[in-house]
């Protein structure tokens, strides 16, 4: 064994295990020698210069340690040497809610041919771990074999979760196209096809695809299913192509490949890789994988550059961790590639390798090009996959396999799964904004380009102390996480350890979950609040004030508030969390910012919401993926510690109620509706087109006689008619005018539904929509120039439900807040971001609920404090409350901060942690 550069005591120091391995500094090869035997094959032809017996891992560089980890091994788990088609061999994928890992069949043996499709088959990943439990040795464990409908034909790469499902792409055969192919994991396995052409040419064969965080795919197409004889001669030039799944549009990407084959890219999706495989047809062809740079505006390739090249046969298909590091199959294993290019050292099999996949954090399945064998290696690294969560908005990047919840299965498999609305949600966030060019919208415009939202979109902090990184957000999740886990965490200006393990327990064993029809809150609008019994007044008024705060910095200031003031028995106070509906925590472990990952990260609250008694809230999303009116579900965790701030910094702790909730996410909605309308209109317009051809058709079926009495003859009788009777006349209707006239505004022209005016997202705060509050009503003056609302618009119905939606359940959370006794309260901007419900009709629902001319809950709790970061946003609610509330609470300015100039900015009205974050969400 030949030892590091640093010698062997650095390899001991670094891990130590006993994992079978080589280790083989680049200097103990970097000359060889004048008699040496070198290589004449990088194909026929593997470097193993310490003779190991393969599997094993081979070393070249330190750090190929840490993605081991300590206590790596690779072990062969599935055996057959008789399937007909060799049963494993690409398109790998792993579905966690099963914890199955699917595979495709080889494509290089008979059966897959002009006549015939390969497999898609499956192993039970459980199973797997009880046998490799139970025994030293490889084992063997049983594979099954999917029954798959004809529009999967010759799969060869596979991708996802997407939305539940997972994206395969399909060589085709014969003069079956080539195509992108939507798969339901789980029984029937319906599938159904997004793309099959680029505008009406069939693809040559599609190889390999990946999801960016764009929303986009972006699948390689070679013309290997020409050379295996399963394909016509290829029309197109092998190249890279870009798919968005929403508008239905795709383009090249990139080109100049001789054989194109897997794709990745980098964690933070600014770097694509590409592999071609050309040196498999010739040795001086490349073997290489090429590195672009991702242009943020048009998602373009550019600045092409070599990223390594492959010197055991060549790159197939390509996976990435959370790191960075690239690990290719090639001739002779999983080669692993630091992300400067650097080989670090392989997984080394013997044999080609077509591809591998995580499944799930720790564990990488490997496919051999032989098709008889799939291996397992237990290594330290994480997946660095990005997918769609089950919903038409939500991205879900790499490094949150702690708070990722078991994705559902749409067995529906239908057109609406492919709706993708690239919007930033409650999962993770892309960075770069998606700038895919999409259909005109008479929807509101996006957050991220309205300029009375500085705090969203694009916005950059000018205030040092928030400008957190995504890596610096995760740190702060991961030590949060690691107290919860310890139980403790030693107090600020101390060295006193403060114990959170009875908290934790508390606040778990008392968490509540209230189901939509739960009678409890469902019957607010009954209910006896005694704040008007015998119409006697109450002797206190509810307090109200509106602060420029986040939720962390409103909540402890409100703490101390009340400990100034004795005269409150009930102290207890509740915060609105703005949840996902989604995931517990939203993408607080991967660095996400916004108002329920702040609290996650500051609090004891996470393992509440993974609590079973929590469980029941995240199933409603499982179960109705596509319905983004989300429901009146709710969780309430009682004794939250809040133990760190908005910067990370360890606190003092205060105890708080927090109830979780999710708004209706309306962008969403107007979205859904939108494209629907479009798909209608354009159904109508082809109608019309079909008539008129139809018409035509008709009149070449006559003879020349026929066709001059049906149409020359009126043409010439109706130009003389009006020409002399009636040249100082305005011509009567038509029949087409008239049947216009009739037709509904929604059908002739989009651009005139009320999304236009009444539902943009504030871009226009002086021309808003009608609604069904009184306060939201009297904010904006209305458009003069705006028309008469037509009942028959889908965009003006839907308005009215998001806002029935919005206004029934911002009444069952307060609702539920008096049902617990939480008497001072912390609420926001409910559901006003990327949900982009409007500001002013959330400010107006609570005006109506607290304090209007028959508000429910007038007087009801003793301090309500709407915690607000943005300026427009709290201009919106102060006007709308107007001398109802306060900008601060009677004696606040009495308050000692307790962190000094820690808070400088937040305090002072300047940039806050939420408003400093460009992928923020509710």
């Amino acid at each position: 064994m030949v030892g590091f550069l640093q010698g062997p005591r650095e390899f001991s120091r670094r891990w130590s295990y006993s994992a079978r391995r080589s280790v083989a500094s680049p200097l103990s090869f970097a000359v060889l020698g004048q008699n040496a035997t070198f290589r004449q094959s990088g194909f026929t032809q593997l470097f193993n210069p310490t003779n190991s017996t393969p599997p094993f891992f081979q070393v070249f560089h330190p750090d190929f340690l840490d993605i081991l980890g300590p206590n790596a091994f690779v072990r062969t788990i599935a055996v057959n040497n008789t399937f007909a088609s060799g049963f494993a061999f690409e398109a790998p994928f792993f579905n966690a809610p099963t914890n199955e890992m699917f595979f495709a069949s080889s494509v290089f043996v008979p059966e897959s041919s002009f006549n015939h499709s390969n497999r898609i088959s499956k192993i039970n990943m459980s199973l797997v771990e009880q046998e490799l439990t139970a025994h030293v040795q490889d084992i063997n464990v049983p594979f099954e074999t999917l029954d798959l409908p004809e529009t999967v034909q010759i799969t060869n790469g596979a991708t996802g979760p997407f939305k539940g499902n997972f994206v395969l792409a399909t060589r085709g055969r014969g003069n079956l196209p080539s195509s992108l192919v939507l798969l339901n994991p789980e029984p029937p396995n319906n599938a159904t096809v997004l793309l099959d052409n680029f505008f009406d040419r069939q693809f040559n064969s599609m190889n390999d695809l990946k999801i960016h965080p764009s929303g986009n795919i972006f699948f390689t197409d070679d013309d290997l299913g020409f050379i295996l004889d399963q394909k016509p001669p290829p029309l197109l030039p092998d190249q890279v192509y870009m798919f968005d799944p929403r508008s239905g549009l795709v383009r090249v990407i990139a080109d100049d490949f001789v054989n194109p084959n897997g794709i990745a890219f980098n964690p933070d999706g600014k770097i694509g890789y590409v592999g071609d495989s050309a040196g498999v047809i010739n040795s001086t062809l490349p073997s290489t994988i090429y590195a672009f740079d991702i242009d943020p505006e048009t998602l373009f390739f550019s600045n092409r550059r070599v990223f390594c090249y492959i010197d055991t046969g060549s790159p197939d298909g390509i996976q990435v961790d959370t790191k960075g590091n690239l690990y290719v199959g090639s001739g002779d294993g999983v080669q692993i590639f630091r992300k400067d290019g650097v080989l670090l050292g392989k997984i080394f099999i013997g044999s080609d390798v077509a591809n591998m996949a995580f499944a799930g954090d720790g564990r990488l399945v490997i496919f051999n090009l032989a098709n008889t064998k799939i291996f397992l290696a237990h290594i330290q690294a994480k997946s660095g996959l990005f997918t769609i969560s089950s919903s038409s908005s939500s991205i879900h990047l790499p490094d949150d396999a702690a708070a990722t919840q078991d994705k559902p299965a749409d067995h529906s498999a239908s057109s609406n799964d492919v709706e993708l609305a690239v919007q930033r949600d409650s999962d993770d966030h892309f960075t770069i904004p998606p700038t895919q060019p999409s259909m005109p919208s008479s929807g509101p415009e996006s957050n991220h380009d309205n300029p009375h939202r500085p705090h969203q979109g694009r916005y950059v902090p000018s205030h040092p102390n928030y400008r957190l990184s995504r890596e610096e957000l995760r740190e702060l999740a991961e030590t949060t996480l690691l107290k919860l886990e310890q139980g403790s965490y030693i107090l600020p200006g101390s060295n006193e350890p403060f114990d959170l393990t009875p908290k934790i327990l508390h606040t778990n064993e008392h968490t509540t979950y209230y189901s939509p029809d739960d009678k409890d809150i469902s019957d607010w609008s009954k209910a006896d609040l005694g704040n008007n019994s015998n119409g006697k007044a109450k002797a206190r008024h509810t307090q109200i004030a509106i602060w420029e705060y986040s939720t962390l910095v409103g909540a402890r200031r409100l703490h101390q508030w009340l400990e100034m003031h004795s005269e409150y028995q009930n102290r207890t106070i509740g915060v609105l969390n703005f949840a996902s509906a989604k995931k517990p925590g939203g993408g607080f472990i991967n660095g996400s910012q916004a108002q329920e990952e702040s609290i996650a990260r500051a609090s004891t609250l996470y393992p509440s919401l993974v609590d079973p008694n929590a469980a029941p809230f995240y199933k409603h999303y499982v179960l109705n993926p596509n319905d983004s009116f989300y429901t009146h579900a709710m969780i309430y965790s009682p004794s939250v510690v809040l133990f760190r701030n908005d910067l990370g910094h360890w606190m003092k702790p205060i105890e708080v109620d927090v109830l979780t909730s999710a708004a209706v996410n309306a962008g969403e909605i107007r979205e859904q509706v939108r494209w629907e309308e479009e798909v209608r209109q354009l159904n109508e317009r082809m109608k019309v087109a079909q008539a008129e051809a139809d018409k035509l058709a008709d009149l070449d079926d006559l003879d020349d006689e026929a066709f001059e009495k049906a149409v020359l003859a009126p043409q010439g009788q109706e130009d003389t008619t009006i020409s002399l009777d009636n040249r100082s006349k305005t011509p009567e209707k038509t029949e087409d005018d008239e049947e216009e006239e009739t037709t509904p505004r929604a059908i002739r022209k989009v651009e005139s539904s009320p999304l236009s005016a009444a539902g943009s997202t504030e871009s226009n705060p002086t021309n808003e929509s009608s609604e069904p509050t009184a306060a939201a009503a009297a904010v904006s003056d209305p458009d003069p120039s705006s028309t008469e609302e037509d009942p028959l618009d889908p965009f003006y119905l839907a308005e009215i439900q998001i806002d029935a939606e919005m206004y029934e359940r911002i009444a069952r959370l307060l609702y539920l807040f008096h049902k617990r006794g939480a008497k001072h309260l912390i609420l926001g901007s409910f559901g006003t971001g990327v949900f982009q419900n409007r500001i002013s009709l959330v400010a107006g629902i609570f005006y109506d609920l607290l304090v209007g001319p028959d508000a429910k809950f007038k007087d009801v709790f003793d301090t309500v404090v709407f915690a607000i970061l943005g300026g427009y946003t709290v201009r919106v609610f102060r006007k709308t409350f107007k001398d109802k509330a306060l900008d601060q609470l009677e004696g606040e300015d009495e308050i000692v901060d307790e962190v000094g100039s820690e808070w400088e900015g937040t305090l002072s009205g300047g940039i806050a942690p939420e408003e400093a974050i460009e992928d923020g969400r509710d």
